[in-house]
């Protein structure tokens, strides 16, 4: 509509139903934006209008301060006089959630009415300030005590203050901002008894509104604003339940999460007519839609754009929210404003227009050679298959049908059906044809059009002269679809009833009856409900009909895509919910060889493709956004946030198995791309577009996934890879190797290879990968199969095709964390490798780090890699050889002050040293506290400071310099100074030397003293040895028997005659010495006449004959401790047992002379002798 600019705009909750005020008449419309019906008046124009929020009544207030009802079902409008409003004009107008409604005048005056069709009635009135805006506070439904007809209403009056409307006289203050700012936009949650409210200051007010209707102040935040902004243009809608969009006249809409009280950004995208002398973008309204979770913003430049929300109530991030579109309007002036219709369609208001933007399914065909793209509501470019020429047809009425068949182009635009040719030579667009034609069922076949009418659908030639026709009954319904492929067509009624035909030069004959559409039996119960068939498309060989359905009356969308056999009637389906996605279209393949005798081979007619889209998260209600400028009543909600990964388009292809759709590849559409018009073996047909307009839109050919490196004329090969993608899809691996087995074109086995990823067909794929002449990737393979998990062989040969998605996938299958840090980190992705070490990996965060650093290093990113290796806790090394590489040296040193790493102090100071300077590296030396190699660098200085590094060397909190005390004695050594050389030698544990000086100096105390204390037997030895050497017999003794050589230190005391010496030996022996050892101590004894010594060395020394003998000879006692040390243990040996026996009667022997009888018969007991043990 053109004209009086439009003054109000307002559109039902529930209904498809909209209203906007123009001059002295308010038109309400459809959702296409056809006028059902006007409400006029002569004398006055409109001032406000609201919709009942659940009837389709429309109340309208007028400048002269009178009211107006409009009901759809009801007679002519009713006016009712308002004497209350003081003949000033109704600025406001709003309902409760029932049949009260209040309406406000420019003198303050507020009257509450009733509605009781057709009319108003009076209930009360109540007068405040003058009132700019009123908006009613619905109340939760079921847990408030509280009526939804009582009347509460919230108003402003321009300023600071909110008014509460109840059923007193007087209007009284509910709550006051600040007195410097003015409420601006006010919004109402039921939920939570939230207000928010939005003041000229661009400050948001959290109100919370108690039982008693008391408001108390929650928060209060101030919005951070640039400098450009037009903050007069402030609005504020709920963008979500919970969620409030705030537009403060710049580019930028700031969402506030009232749960949270967290507040965030989301910028407008840029835009082709961006640029650096482009004038600002600046938001002048705000329109949401909660039914398909939409939010809008139109500027001042004519530019709308349309989000659509992927999270949550809890949602306090930008990435939620998604540009599903973005345009400029028609009329480049500025939008003033916005509002979604309850189905979703968006009336726009600029200046003297009004329009109504429908969301639409863009209309596409591809058939015979030409694909056909509508672009705009009235226009559509057709793009020949072969050339690439391009057409534009412009028909400047609304398309609602479109099919193509080079050269005709069919083209209904609601009441008319429009013929044209197109001239591929010339590029022009003729029209043949254009008559009435009440149904948009048409479809175009090179021998003719099929069209709808009376009942029939027929075949007419291009001259639109009737040739055949196929009638419909009651019972059959009324064509809604029709579809052609190659010489088959099918129909689909309004009953979801399919019929199939077969179209000839002058025939169009039925197949089989007609079939009843309906889901398969795998599908859900809640699918089962009313639905239409939104699609339907019929294969190359007329046996298969793939089909979309769509819920009767809103609801769950059905996100399967389903596959009728016309041979068995069996319908199977494909649930793309799995993906996350929903169908936007199907289409079959057009096989090249459609037409020629013969026709397409079954398997190539077996394939399909299907366009989608993400799949929603549920609504939390069917409520749409309400003004920005009122009070609106909204609730909250939660709905389910998809994943980041399905949250684009997507082009899945099918193959319709006997045992079900089952799924052949899956990817996501580039953002240029507009549509799937079609697909014909190798390639998918697509149109891409850079821009609006059509000369900008493109056909674009992708290669289907199995056929990469095919050529288009190659016959041969498309049909055996056609087999092959077949066979890979239902798994029949073996079928598929059969069929691609001979063929030597590398991207084929690259393919099969790919395909073995999924189906873990490992010894597959080293066939393949041997075929790709791939070496390294075939010796991958190899090492990976040695793995435990199959899964890590098959992400191994993911990676080496390029496929890190799927390798990713299947390293988390396996729980193999490591490898998935080393991916990450072999494709570059170093923050998500550090962040994966971190949580799951711990044990290679370091080595991850150090690796990162290492990348950033050979890129020249020397700051970022130094950060990275001093996380890495390598640092000291790192970092000063990448500044002393750069020739970074003052840098370094000025690193080296400020840091407190030890271990790169002791590097500075070592290069100090290298340059030398020996005191700059001491004080760097004296920072880590390294005592040693301070002492050193003071002994090897000159002079050397000696008494310094004494200091050091007895300083107790400096354990690392006692070894440093070696270059002190070396010192004193070289000044002839032994004592003390001797002295630091013996500090610093260097005791060799020590005795080196000792042996040079024949100091005998010294070198005894030094060989005790050190514990190294072979230095006890050699000294022992020095005395021997000079008949010093005693400290060789004492020397030998400290290194371990007792026999030695026996050998000295028998040649010294130190028998004082050799008792004190025999004492520290235990029976585990050498017996040899005990025989020469027992031959000294004896000789000494130590008798019981003697008798305890043999003992020790197993000589227990010689033993019991002396003890009889010389009258040495025989202690139990003795006899038992001479029992020897049972033997299975008859041989050692009788030596046992014998030995034992022996001892008992020895015992009963010596009258020690227990021990006596003790021992004839364990021989067996118990005669003998009695007596």
């Amino acid at each position: 509509e053109e004209g009086t600019p439009a003054t109000c705009v307002g559109a039902h909750r529930s209904l498809p139903l909209a209203a906007y005020a123009m001059g002295n008449k308010a038109l309400i419309v459809g959702e296409e934006g056809d006028v059902i019906a006007t409400v006029q008046r002569a004398a006055s124009n409109v001032s406000a209008l609201a919709w009942h929020p659940h009837q389709p009544v429309l109340a309208v207030g007028w400048h002269d301060g009178n009211m107006s009802i409009w009901n759809q079902n009801g007679p002519e409008p009713s006016h009712t006089g308002a004497p209350q409003h003081e003949s000033s004009g109704v600025v406001a107008v709003a309902w409760t959630d029932g049949n009260v409604l209040c309406s406000a005048s420019k003198t303050g005056a507020a009257v509450v009415w009733m509605y009781e069709a057709p009319k108003l009635g009076v209930i009360h009135n109540a007068r405040c300030n003058t009132v700019a805006a009123i908006r009613s506070l619905v109340p939760l439904h079921g847990t408030d005590d509280k009526p939804s007809d009582e009347p509460r209403f919230l108003a402003t009056a321009g300023g600071a203050e909110a008014f509460m409307i109840d059923d007193g006289q007087q209007a009284h203050t509910c709550f006051q901002i600040d007195q410097d700012s003015a409420i601006v936009s006010l919004l109402w949650s039921p939920q939570s008894r939230v207000i928010l409210v939005l003041s000229s200051t661009s400050t948001v007010y959290q109100y919370h509104l108690a039982p008693d209707d008391n408001a108390h102040l929650q928060s209060k935040n101030k919005l951070s604003i640039g400098p450009n902004a037009d903050a007069s243009s402030s609005t504020m809608v709920w963008a979500f339940p919970g969620i409030a969009a705030i537009a403060t006249g710049d580019d930028t809409v700031r969402m506030y999460n009232v749960a949270e009280e967290a507040m965030y950004t989301v910028a407008l995208p840029e835009s082709s007519a961006d640029g650096p002398n482009a004038q600002p973008q600046r938001i002048n309204a705000l329109a949401s839609c909660r039914r398909k979770h939409l939010f809008a913003a139109g500027t001042r430049l004519g530019r709308i754009v349309v989000w659509s929300f992927n999270g949550t109530a809890k949602s306090d991030d930008e990435s939620d929210w998604q540009v599903a579109t973005s345009m400029d309007a028609p009329h480049r002036y500025a939008v003033d404003r916005l509002h979604f219709t309850a189905r979703g369609a968006m009336i726009m208001s600029q200046g003297a227009i009004t329009s109504t933007l429908q969301e639409t399914t863009r209309l596409r065909a591809y058939g015979h050679n030409a694909m056909a793209v509508q672009t705009a509501p009235d226009t559509a470019v057709i793009i020949t298959h072969n050339s690439g020429a391009s057409f534009t047809l412009r028909n400047g009425t609304r398309i609602k049908a479109l099919d193509v068949a080079m050269p005709q182009v069919v083209v209904h635009t609601g009441r008319h059906l429009e013929i044209y040719s197109l001239t591929e030579s010339t590029g022009s667009v003729t029209q043949l044809h254009s008559v009435e034609m009440p149904s948009s069922v048409v479809a175009v076949h090179p021998d003719g059009v099929l069209t709808y009418k009376d009942n029939k659908v027929t075949l007419q030639t291009l001259q639109l002269h009737p040739l055949q026709s196929v009638g419909f009954n009651e019972a059959e319904g009324t064509p809604t679809l029709i579809d052609v492929m190659g010489d088959f067509c099918c129909v689909v009624t309004s009953i979801n009833k399919l019929k199939v035909c077969r179209i000839s030069p002058r025939d169009l004959k039925v197949i089989g009856p007609a079939r009843q559409l309906q889901p398969g039996e795998d599908t859900d119960a809640a699918d089962q409900g009313p639905f239409v068939i939104s699609r339907a498309r019929i294969n190359a060989r007329g046996k298969k009909v793939a089909f979309l359905r769509k819920p009767a009356a809103g609801g769950r969308p059905d996100t399967r895509v389903h596959v009728l056999d016309l041979d068995t009637d069996v319908v199977s389906s494909y649930d793309l919910a799995q993906l996350g996605q929903t169908p936007v279209d199907v289409c079959w393949n057009r096989p090249s060889s459609l037409g020629a005798p013969g026709g397409p081979a079954e398997t190539e007619c077996l394939l399909l493709a299907v366009e989608t889209a993400p799949l929603k998260a549920a609504p939390g209600s069917d409520d749409a956004g309400g003004d920005a400028s009122i009070l609106h009543a909204e609730g909250e909600g939660e709905g389910d946030k998809p994943s980041a990964a399905r949250e684009s388009r997507q082009v899945c292809s099918f193959f319709a198995a006997p045992n079900g759709v089952m799924l052949h590849h899956h990817e996501p559409l580039p953002k240029d791309i507009v549509c799937v018009a079609g697909v014909t073996v190798p390639n998918l047909i697509l149109c891409s577009a850079t821009g609006p307009n059509p000369n900008d839109h493109k056909q674009v050919q992708r290669r289907l996934r199995d056929f990469d490196g095919m050529a288009n004329d190659d016959a041969k090969l498309r049909d055996a890879l056609v087999q092959f993608a077949y066979c890979s899809t239902i798994g029949n691996m073996d079928e598929a190797y059969k069929n691609v087995k001979t063929i030597k074109d590398a991207s084929v086995w690259s393919n099969l290879a790919r395909m073995c990823v999924s189906s873990g067909r490992m010894d597959v794929a080293e066939v393949c990968l041997a075929n790709m002449k791939d070496a390294v990737a075939a010796r991958a393979l190899r090492e990976a199969r040695q793995e435990a998990e199959p899964e890590v062989a098959q992400a191994s040969l993911a990676m080496s095709l390029g496929m890190l998605d799927e390798a990713e996938k299947l390293l988390r299958q396996a729980k193999r964390n490591d490898l998935l840090t080393e991916l990450y980190a072999a494709c570059g992705k170093w923050d998500v490798a550090t962040k994966h070490a971190e949580t799951h990996d711990r044990i290679r965060i370091f080595p991850t780090l150090y690796r990162h650093a290492q990348h950033l290093e050979g890129a020249g990113e020397f700051e970022e890699a130094l950060k990275l290796y001093q996380k890495a806790r390598c640092y000291g090394n790192e970092g000063p050889r990448i500044l002393f590489m750069a020739n970074r040296v003052d840098e370094l040193r000025a690193t080296v002050t400020r840091s407190d790493d030890k271990e790169l102090i002791k590097w500075w100071a070592q290069f100090l040293e290298s340059t030398n300077d020996i005191d700059g590296a001491i004080q760097q030396y004296s920072r880590v506290n390294d005592g040693f190699n301070q002492v050193r660098l003071l002994c090897e200085r000159r002079p050397p400071d000696i008494d310094r590094a004494i200091e050091l060397v007895a300083d107790p909190e400096l354990p690392s310099a006692r070894g440093a005390a070696y270059f002190i004695a070396r010192h004193f050594e070289e000044q002839r100074s032994i004592q003390q050389a001797m002295q630091f030698y013996d500090t610093a544990g260097a005791y060799k030397n020590a005795l080196r000086l000792a042996k040079e100096n024949d100091m005998t105390a010294d070198i005894v003293s030094i060989s005790l204390k050190c514990g190294d037997k072979h230095v006890a030895l050699e000294s022992g040895a020095f005395f021997e050497e000079r008949g010093m017999y005693d400290k060789a003794a004492q020397l030998y028997q400290k290194g371990g050589d007792s026999q030695r230190a026996i050998d000295v005391c028998i040649k010294g005659g130190l028998y004082d010496e050799l008792h004190r030996i025999s004492e520290s022996l235990d029976a585990a010495a050498d017996p040899e050892t005990f025989i020469a101590m027992a031959e000294h004894f004896i000789v000494s006449g130590h008798h019981a010594k003697a008798v305890q060395m043999l003992v020790f020394g197993k000589a227990f004959n010689e033993a019991l003998q002396l003890c009889v000879d010389n009258d040495v006692p025989l202690t139990e401790e003795m006899a038992e040390a001479m029992t020897l243990p049972k033997s299975s040996s008859q041989e050692d047992e009788e030596y046992r026996i014998s030995l034992l009667k022996k001892i008992a022997k020895v015992a009963k002379a010596q009258e020690s009888w227990y021990l006596a018969c003790k021992k004839y007991t364990q021989a067996g002798g118990g005669g003998q043990g009695g007596e």
